[in-house]
């Protein structure tokens, strides 16, 4: 039976002690350990993080177990470097959008490659192929690939909670690649938002040189799914705590301070992604602008303390104390001080009772992956009163689009939102709260977990699928081999176009074409297609080369011979489309148009530009239109595309092949090709027809193979005795 596995840095408890000196463990605060502990709770999920705990703690092993808690050790220096150097002092602030912050030190990469390898280690000691494997956030992004490699057949979901930023900012990262290729070892990628997950696929797609289509990006022959998944909250959590004794002592006493003023809620960690010091410049010239609110308004401001030993986070600390006190200095009088600044923990009844009591709640952070505080307080909201302000750039605005959204770094807007909200009718404000809470309360944690783990079930069930079908597992080869060697005439028919560009890719070609021929001799013949033309495709002289895409023949020592269509045949067409991709060749640089005999080719070259593949798939579409009514087509091809003819594609190129060859009509086929290979060639005489595809799971092949180098080594195994 599968087990699932929860991953994250920490482990989500520490160790206290309780009167008598005996340990316990506590469970720690936080939206991550509240979501996931239905998860842990429910079918014996075990959880695995860094523990951090003393080693002499008496009796830590049992208490762990109880719990079903993994503690992966960690050297004190390296996890320092990892946490302090790479994490938080490199992959934060790129993620979060300050670059000029980030620190790209080797020695703490290292130690976070050192990281995730131990981790990686305690993991493979325990589980097993089937297994779940749940892995959270930024600090084990290499993670999944290590887990992948290992064990293919595990379900890897992984969930990225902070913002992740778009491919012009992620490349800023020395170790990029290496970033990518551990989050593409997952199944299933989740982000908080739609635009982080189309920053991920540029990624992928930019600097990876991968295909995306949708949700799905194809890694060789598995399929990588993203998604966006915003975290709920615990309203379980929030119900209890509404109940309890503290909440309403802590509500009296805030009702009995604040009587008579307004108050304005700001609750955050201290951290420079938040906005604070901007937030309270916001409210420092909404007290200038509006001078009668300064004896009635009130902004408390909660300032969580976090990494206070670090530099900047205590020289952040200092700033924001300072503005405080120039604030209520300059705006404050003896009987009212408008900022009320705490810089302290609250505990969920306490911040609950904040959030009731709070007239506004002002949620301005610079970046933000998602922000929990806002959700919470829309739940609390019972009375159906209140009015949140929600920064554009943190993830939740996407979901809560009934508050009021504004640019942090806009003072004067946030200022002019503070005051709409303080003075907004009572029915609007209603109105918008009935539905902001409603929405809140509908998508909880325990709803995110389910649709998060039924999604990563589904993709990962494809990706079995795709597993079956590999010529890396035995069965399949030989069954493959089987069906060959048993055979008196073989047709081998490659997609050339799938080896076209970089010189590995033609020694690729050469070898698994001198696999072919070594293993079948004079049983088989070869047809190349290639998208070039057929006089001027490669390797040699003893193939059928197939030129534009199956448009023109030639046999072996033949002359060329055309198919029956030629690019006059577009007639009105021709000189339209020619006009089209000229433009689009001007609009991208390094592009070009090639025309043949009877095809139209227009490449994108080098050129990485996600402009460039918005302008070719709308391209496409134009011509495709133009075409709609004729025989011809417009087709996709690697970073391109094609106009062609349908009447003479490659399955009728390998037709005349077949009908030229003695035994032909009954000779199997051998169909080799890639993502843009034209499906009809796998479907062509589907009972002798073994059609193996490369690099793509995105296909109607009988076979899958992660690259034709694989495939050569397979063709020289020994097989079936011929």
């Amino acid at each position: 039976m599968s087990k699932t596995w929860i991953v994250s840095n920490r482990l989500p408890w520490t160790c206290a002690r309780d009167a008598a000196g005996l340990p316990h463990l506590v469970r720690s605060p936080g939206g991550l350990v509240a979501a996931m502990l239905p998860v842990h709770q429910a079918g014996e999920a075990s959880w695995v993080g860094h523990g951090g705990f003393p080693a002499d703690t008496p009796g830590l092993a049992d208490l762990l177990a109880g719990q079903r808690l993994i503690d992966v050790a960690i050297a004190p220096d390296i996890y320092a470097a990892f946490y302090n150097d790479a994490a938080n002092g490199c992959l934060w602030p790129i993620f979060h959008y300050f670059p000029a912050l980030a620190r790209f030190d080797q020695a703490g990469w290292e130690a976070y490659r050192s990281v995730n390898q131990v981790f990686a280690a305690a993991l493979l000691e325990r589980i097993g192929p089937g297994d779940l494997v749940w892995i959270h956030d930024y600090q084990l992004m290499l993670l999944p690939q290590l887990l992948r490699e290992a064990l293919p057949d595990l379900r890897i979901g992984y969930f990225h909670h902070i913002p992740f930023p778009a491919s012009e900012v992620f490349k800023l990262l020395p170790w990029r690649e290496e970033i990518a290729e551990g989050l593409l070892g997952a199944d299933l990628v989740g982000f908080h938002t739609l635009e982080y997950a189309r920053h991920f696929a540029s990624v992928a797609g930019r600097l990876m040189g991968l295909e995306v289509r949708g949700e799905d990006i194809h890694h060789g022959d598995r399929t990588v799914r993203t998604g966006a998944f915003p975290l709920g909250i615990d309203i379980h959590g929030i119900a209890e705590a509404v109940r309890s004794d503290r909440h309403r002592e802590t509500l009296a006493e805030l009702e009995l301070t604040f009587s008579g003023r307004r108050l304005v809620l700001g609750v955050d960690r201290l951290d420079y992604t938040k906005g604070i010091r901007e937030r309270l410049e916001a409210f420092a010239l909404f007290l200038r602008t509006h001078p009668q609110a300064r004896g009635d308004t009130v902004l408390l401001l909660l300032c969580v303390p976090s990494r206070i030993e670090v530099g900047p986070y205590s020289d952040l600390r200092q700033e924001i104390e300072q503005l405080v006190s120039r604030i209520n200095g300059e705006y404050g009088t003896t009987a009212n001080q408008p900022v009320h600044y705490l810089f302290q923990s609250r505990g969920l009844p306490e911040l609950t009772a904040l959030y009731r009591r709070a007239d506004v709640c002002l949620v301005t952070p610079l970046r933000d992956g998602l922000n929990l505080v806002c959700k919470e307080y829309c739940a609390v909201r019972e009375d159906l009163d209140g009015m949140l302000i929600i920064s554009e750039f943190a993830g939740a605005s996407e979901e809560l689009g009934e508050a009021l959204v504004v640019n942090p770094f806009a003072t004067g807007e946030v200022a002019a939102a503070i005051h709409q909200a303080l003075h907004m009718d009572p029915r609007e404000r209603r109105a918008r709260m009935s539905i902001l809470r409603r929405r809140v309360l509908e998508a909880d944690n325990r709803a995110w977990a389910g649709q998060f783990i039924a999604a990563l079930d589904a993709v990962a069930a494809v990706n079995r699928q795709h597993a079956s079908r590999r010529l890396e597992n035995p069965a399949e080869a030989g069954e493959l081999l089987a069906r060959l060697d048993g055979a008196a005439q073989i047709l081998v028919a490659i997609d050339g176009n799938a080896f076209a560009g970089r010189s590995a890719q033609r020694q690729e070609l050469e070898r698994l074409m001198a696999a072919v021929r070594g293993r079948f001799g004079d049983r088989c013949a070869i047809l190349l297609i290639s998208g070039a033309e057929a006089d001027d495709a490669w390797l040699g002289k003893e193939l059928w080369l197939a030129g534009e895409y199956g448009a023109t023949l030639q046999p072996p020592g033949g002359p060329l011979a055309e198919q029956g269509a030629a690019l006059g045949d577009l007639g009105s067409h021709h000189a339209e489309i020619l006009r089209i991709l000229g433009e689009l060749e001007r609009k991208v640089p390094r592009s070009r148009t090639i025309a043949g005999r009877a095809t139209l080719t227009w490449t994108m070259g080098r050129t990485t530009s996600d402009m460039a593949k918005v302008m070719l798939n709308e391209t496409r579409h134009a011509i495709s239109l133009i075409l709609e009514r004729s025989a011809w087509f417009c087709a996709g091809i690697h970073r391109g595309l094609a106009v062609r003819c349908g009447s003479c594609g490659p399955a009728r190129a390998i037709e005349r092949v077949l009908a030229a060859l003695p035994g032909g009509a009954d000779a199997t086929l051998l169909t080799i090709g890639d993502r843009f290979t034209d499906e009809a060639v796998f479907n062509l005489h589907r009972e002798r027809n073994c059609s193996v595809a490369i690099a793509t799971p995105a296909t109607t092949a009988d076979y899958l193979v992660a690259d034709a180098h694989g495939l050569a080594g397979i063709l020289i195994q020994p097989g079936v005795p011929s």
